[in-house]
């Protein structure tokens, strides 16, 4: 089970705008030239759609996961501006002993 499966996207909306993607503690802080996760754990996994990051705007320094095709795979990774208001966050929690 990928983390979108847990995440309630809403499936009756079919726009690719910010209800419907989530952060995940995914950054960069040099033009996407590497990426780190907010924990400081090591970036050894991606999931990236296809072209993507793709830097359009020049500062999209967030990876966000995508509820919606949008021309990216449900569930995939893409990269947009951080102060964009999505719908959702993924935090992370301890798992249990």
């Amino acid at each position: 089970m990928i983390f979108s499966d847990l995440i309630p996207f809403n499936p009756n909306y079919h726009q690719c705008f910010d209800p419907n993607l989530a952060w995940f503690g995914l950054y960069s802080v040099d033009k996407e030239a590497s990426w780190n996760w907010i924990d400081n754990t090591p970036f050894n996994f991606s999931e990236w759609a296809p072209g993507r990051p793709s830097n359009s705007h020049g500062y999209d320094n967030c990876g966000f996961l995508h509820g919606t095709s949008c021309g990216i795979s449900y569930g995939k990774w893409g990269d947009g501006l951080c102060d964009a208001k999505v719908g959702y966050s993924v935090c992370k929690k301890p798992a249990f002993s």
